[in-house]
């Protein structure tokens, strides 16, 4: 798993520090992507006998995101997930329980919103992020 880990970081032109792998390993050991609070990933960290400060585990979050290798999905100003799914989606939160779901995007939806908030069709739009919360 290490070796894996190593490679994608270097993929993302990030040096592969001992707690950039470790936390690396936290985030990306499912199987399925997962969107994880940075206050989650230290307490996993933690959990795991990580030795790591939070304002670590937070640049490192910041770093990553910034490298492209995850993904930031700002709920509110004072919730952040960080997404291992770097593809073009949109999520749904569940309020109650406070997870995220992962819904693809849809042209048709892309091309309604583009339409009501009356974006010139020739224009390419390279992304929408829309954010459904639900209240359980």
């Amino acid at each position: 798993m290490s070796e894996k880990i190593i490679t994608l970081l270097k993929k993302f032109d990030i040096r592969p520090t001992k707690q950039r792998v470790a936390l690396a390993k936290i985030l990306f050991k499912a199987s399925e992507n997962v969107h994880m609070s940075a206050e989650k990933l230290y307490n996993e960290a933690t959990k795991n006998k990580i030795n790591v400060s939070f304002a670590t585990v937070y640049n490192t979050l910041n770093q990553f995101t910034e490298s492209g290798l995850v993904r930031e999905v700002v709920i509110d100003n004072k919730k952040s997930y960080f997404d291992t799914n770097i593809g073009n989606h949109h999520h749904i939160v569940h309020e109650q329980s406070g997870t995220l779901e992962d819904v693809p995007i849809d042209d048709k939806v892309v091309k309604a919103v583009a339409e009501i908030l009356g974006i010139d069709p020739s224009k390419k739009i390279k992304n929408l992020d829309i954010i459904v919360r639900l209240d359980d």
